[in-house]
């Protein structure tokens, strides 16, 4: 699992990380085959995804191919940014030998800073950004557009702006939100080289599923009764039970070639 979250696992102690790691579930653990349970949580994972990145560098070429996957299907991305710019992006739109602001015209690409979106009111609050991103799947139906991707750049967290150390209660409320609109795709983009070790297994375990190096990997979500602001209180009895499982198998390999 060390592979999975980088160097930013190395900064839990080892009691802690050995703990925390073994409570992720195998993909063929046979309590979790078969019935409702096990449907609704492989489509989950399908749909609001972890997305692990080892420096900003390495940002486009891990997210492009839920772009393109997407774009060619003829489905809009609304991309939320934080640590890159707006230029960035599109010179990445570009690289891909497409016209960002041609996609935009049509409604295929929509860019909005982070300040305008999780940050747009004075305090972070999950049950505001939640809104916003109800809100914009909203305006995509409108649009006919029922299929869609959000991505969002997490590194928003580090502003410090008040409220933002409920980020993870956002995340988990996101699942309840894509059982509404299951025809929408939510990719979070986590910086490993600058989020510490709690908050990476924080968002393995608030995302259903987490891909790093273009591998897709079954996370463990919270119970139910968790509760409004009980993420935080979850993660630490996950990080320090010790009655643990092993860890997860990878689901399979995930890419988009530059050979179209």
């Amino acid at each position: 699992m060390a592979r999975v979250i980088g160097t930013a696992w190395g900064r839990l102690s080892e009691r802690v990380r050995q703990r925390a790691a073994a409570n992720f579930v195998p993909q063929d653990d046979p309590a979790r085959i078969g019935g409702a349970l096990r449907e609704s949580e492989a489509d989950l994972a399908a749909r609001h995804i972890c997305l692990f990145v080892g420096r900003h560098e390495e940002r486009w070429e891990a997210f492009r191919p839920f772009f393109l996957k997407h774009f060619y299907a003829g489905k809009p991305t609304i991309y939320i940014h934080s640590a890159s710019t707006r230029e960035e992006i599109m010179d990445r739109v570009r690289d891909e030998g497409l016209d960002p602001h041609e996609l935009n015209r049509r409604g295929l690409l929509t860019l909005i800073a982070a300040q305008d979106a999780y940050l747009k009111n004075p305090t972070f609050t999950p049950e505001f950004a939640v809104a916003f991103m109800r809100l914009q799947i909203i305006r995509k139906r409108a649009d006919n557009h029922p299929s869609h991707l959000l991505c969002g750049e997490m590194d928003w967290f580090f502003t410090n702006a008040p409220g933002v150390e409920s980020m993870h209660d956002y995340e988990t409320a996101l699942n309840d939100l894509l059982v509404e609109h299951p025809q929408t795709t939510i990719v979070c983009q986590y910086d490993l080289s600058r989020f510490a070790g709690i908050d990476v297994m924080k968002a393995c375990c608030s995302h259903p599923a987490v891909v790093y190096r273009k591998r897709l990997y079954r996370a463990i979500t919270p119970p139910p009764t968790a509760g409004r602001g009980g993420f935080s209180r979850w993660i630490r009895v996950v990080a320090l039970n010790p009655r643990s499982r092993q860890l997860p198998a990878r689901s399979g390999k995930i890419g988009a070639s530059r050979d179209r």
